[in-house]
């Protein structure tokens, strides 16, 4: 009797639908591991691939230089660090109450 290889299903398929995002979450703990990536650098370059502006920016061969340039960088970083002293807190996020008694 000849054996059958295991298919992977069909992309589009609910199996597949299921599949793909702990294929995701395999290939980012892959790329941690073999890159040395830590999860901060790995959400840093999640969030400039969301947005349209920040992924031209980085696109743009002057924008690259000035990055590369570590007093840049090091200015930066500081202007981060002070505009996330600036931005006020999230609001803290309201838990349902699970009691019956009114």
């Amino acid at each position: 009797m000849p054996e059958t290889a295991t298919r992977l299903p069909a992309a589009g398929t609910p199996p597949a639908k299921a599949l793909f995002p702990r294929l995701s979450a395999a290939v980012r703990a892959t790329a941690l591991r073999r890159l040395g990536l830590t999860p901060e650098i790995l959400e840093f370059a999640q969030i400039v691939a969301a947005s349209a502006e920040l992924t031209e920016a980085v696109q743009d061969q002057a924008v690259l230089r000035i990055l590369r340039d570590p007093v840049n960088v090091r200015e930066l970083a500081m202007l981060l660090r002070v505009a996330a002293e600036q931005t006020p807190p999230e609001p803290p996020v309201a838990v349902p109450s699970t009691s019956l008694v009114n």
